[in-house]
């Protein structure tokens, strides 16, 4: 009883257009997420390395100061487009 009267609540607070707004939020980050799935292939096919390389160096179990380099760049990218500042280089 007490839980159908919580759902009803929160289905009267999404009236009026905020399911609307959440579905945007939804699709506004998977397309954000996707941008993000190319990195290390578009870090791979810039440096003609192997992937599974770019994921370690990217995770800190090998070092590699170009491949960072290569893999910041590409974040600093994806942030470029949509539009969010960077604090740190």
């Amino acid at each position: 009883m007490i839980t159908a009267l919580i759902v009803t609540n929160i289905v009267e607070k999404w009236k009026g257009g905020a399911v609307r707004n959440l579905v945007k939020l939804d699709n506004t980050l998977i397309k954000a997420h996707m941008l993000h799935l190319g990195v290390y292939a578009r870090v791979t096919l810039k440096l003609g390395v192997d992937p599974s390389f770019v994921s370690r160096v990217a995770t800190g179990k090998r070092t590699s100061p170009t491949i960072r380099r290569a893999i910041a760049e590409e974040l600093r990218k994806i942030s470029a487009l949509h539009g969010t500042k960077r604090s740190h280089r």
